[in-house]
């Protein structure tokens, strides 16, 4: 993998990957997502596995990042955590707006292409160098 600013392939393909597995499951399940998203708060044991997928959500999101930040892919300021958290808010954005069944295929596109490229922001910036 080489350093630049861009994002590294793999890391595109996944996040590609994540966005279109959560909208096929929106899409193969409506009234399921509905139900766990409306009622997740009604129902203790609902909320504890919504959480519990978060949490395991948010800990591969984790890895992922470190894994950038080792690989000197994303910028070595950046808390793995924290940004982990980030990009699972955005997920959980993206899944209520299919929940409310009015997202169109090019608007999910978009959606994700507009994560790929907050994520290409956390890229390292090229090293300039004088002539």
């Amino acid at each position: 993998m080489s350093a630049g600013n861009s994002v590294d392939a793999d890391y595109e393909r996944f996040l590609r990957t994540a966005a279109n597995n959560l909208y096929e499951l929106l899409d193969a399940n409506p009234d399921l997502t509905t139900v766990v998203v409306r009622n997740g708060t009604i129902d203790e044991a609902i909320t504890a596995r919504m959480l519990g997928l978060l949490d395991g959500f948010t800990v591969t999101l984790s890895m992922f990042v470190q894994r950038g930040l080792s690989d000197g892919i994303l910028d070595p300021d950046l808390d793995a955590d924290s940004v982990a958290h980030i990009l699972t808010g955005y997920a959980i954005g993206g899944l209520l707006r299919g929940v409310r069944g009015d997202v169109t295929a090019s608007e999910r596109e978009r959606y994700v292409d507009t994560a790929i490229t907050m994520v290409r922001k956390f890229a390292v910036s090229p090293t300039v160098t004088s002539a």
